[in-house]
């Protein structure tokens, strides 16, 4: 899909949609749970979908509530067929899958599209096979088989946290229990963080000493009575909240200032910057001001990387993110992809192995690629409405259903003007 955008300040107020990456937690532990439960995510995005596709394909089932699903596990007699798992192009569901599989006892063929395939799984997959299972590669497609039989796993702490996500969401399926080790220091730790509430809101208490996290045995997923929530995203809320920076007022809700998500740190970033951010009974405002440039370790927070980036663009000076290099991994290189966006609309900006320096100039008029990334393709339109000349065209637009497929709805509901070229990919 083709989109152009014309310049328009957005503004007003939006409610947050729910959290991608709780709402994977949540579907993994109801999903393993003693019973059914309810989850309340009136949004569903197109990972979010490949999460319940594939636990679906293990047995749970999902039946559409008013606001969400009732989700039934996965029974306790499965086949002993081996079983195709896609994947599609969630991350997320392939990490957090693996070792699931693994703990279940199953043989599977587990397959992927767009750049999920490139994408390294290595330390997992090895940490699998030191636990007596058969994989057959490193990245996507592999076929798993072989029961996980190990009580002790050794992770890098700087290679992707889902991958310890990925272990203690399996460890209370195994009858010995789970002792997992982290060298080194642990990136993006709001992540395990959020894990480890979602597995607590399902009866299951994981201890924590120091880099060691224990599930002990005879641990169990227990369906809690009440349904819960699936509170709001704050990576997709930052967006918005950037616009309001470079733009005109824009107000949030939904939002828990007290969230694990480690992209909430975006209100102090904005206000770094020199944006003014209000906070009022639960709704949060971000207005512009005079933004001038700061230097940014980003490696709790890559996520926020491109959007930062566009508001790097507006801002006096010269912004440095460091610590950036797991962005060449995910839905795009997403150094190379955010410097090219940016070069590409006037902008100065320098990239180095794992950092970024961007320059604040005015935006002018051009036609960029969204690289297939829905992060990509949301941070040019913000910028391309709130800060540009002339208009925008982005290529491959049709990558935000990845994560928020209402995101153009919500931009048009705060006065953003786009028009649909082509709806070809």
């Amino acid at each position: 899909m083709k989109v152009e955008i014309t310049p328009f300040p957005l503004a007003g107020t939006l409610a947050a949609m729910p959290s991608k990456s709780m709402m994977h937690r949540y579907l993994f532990c109801a999903a393993l749970a003693d019973g059914p439960s309810s989850l309340v995510c009136p949004v569903i995005s197109e990972d979010m979908q490949a999460s319940m596709d594939v636990l679906a394909a293990l047995g749970a089932s999902f039946t559409p509530t008013d606001q969400g699903f009732i989700v039934t596990p996965i029974p306790k007699s499965r086949t002993d067929h081996p079983v195709r798992l896609d994947c599609r192009e969630s991350g997320t569901t392939c990490r957090f899958l693996l070792p699931l599989v693994a703990a279940l006892g199953l043989s599977a063929e587990i397959t992927g599209s767009g750049r999920l395939p490139d994408r390294p799984l290595k330390d997992l997959t090895e940490a699998l096979r030191r636990g007596g299972c058969q994989v057959s590669a490193d990245t996507l497609p592999l076929s798993l088989s072989g029961a996980f039989t190990g009580r002790q796993v050794t992770l890098p702490g700087d290679v992707s946290s889902q991958y310890i996500s990925a272990f203690l969401l399996m460890a209370p399926l195994l009858a010995e229990g789970l002792t997992l080790t982290i060298e080194g220091p642990l990136e993006s730790e709001g992540y395990v963080a959020m894990t480890l509430d979602a597995m607590a809101d399902y009866g299951v208490t994981v201890s924590c000493t120091g880099s060691t996290y224990t599930v002990q045995k005879g641990a169990c997923y227990r369906a809690p009575e009440a349904p819960i929530t699936i509170e709001g995203d704050w990576s997709n809320a930052a967006f918005f909240l950037a616009a309001g920076a470079i733009g005109q007022p824009v107000t949030l809700t939904g939002l828990d200032l007290d969230s694990r998500q480690g992209d909430r740190a975006i209100l102090d970033i904005l206000a770094a910057f020199g944006a003014h951010v209000r906070q009022d009974n639960g709704a949060i405002t971000v207005s512009p001001g005079h933004l001038a440039a700061i230097s940014l370790d980003v490696s709790q927070i890559p996520d926020l990387v491109p959007i930062l980036a566009m508001v790097a663009a507006c801002a006096k000076g010269t912004t440095s993110f460091k610590n950036a290099g797991r962005l060449r991994l995910k839905e795009s290189d997403r150094l190379q992809a955010t410097a090219d966006l940016l070069s590409g609309l006037g902008v100065s900006v320098q990239e180095g192995p794992d950092s970024l320096q961007v320059t604040g100039d005015p935006v002018t008029p051009g036609q960029v690629q969204g690289h297939g990334d829905h992060r990509m393709v949301m941070s040019g339109a913000i910028l391309a409405a709130c800060a540009g000349q002339g208009p925008v065209v982005i290529d491959q637009a049709q990558a935000i259903n990845k994560s928020y497929p209402a995101f153009f709805d919500d931009f048009a509901h705060l006065g953003g003007h786009y028009h649909v070229i082509s709806h070809r990919p």
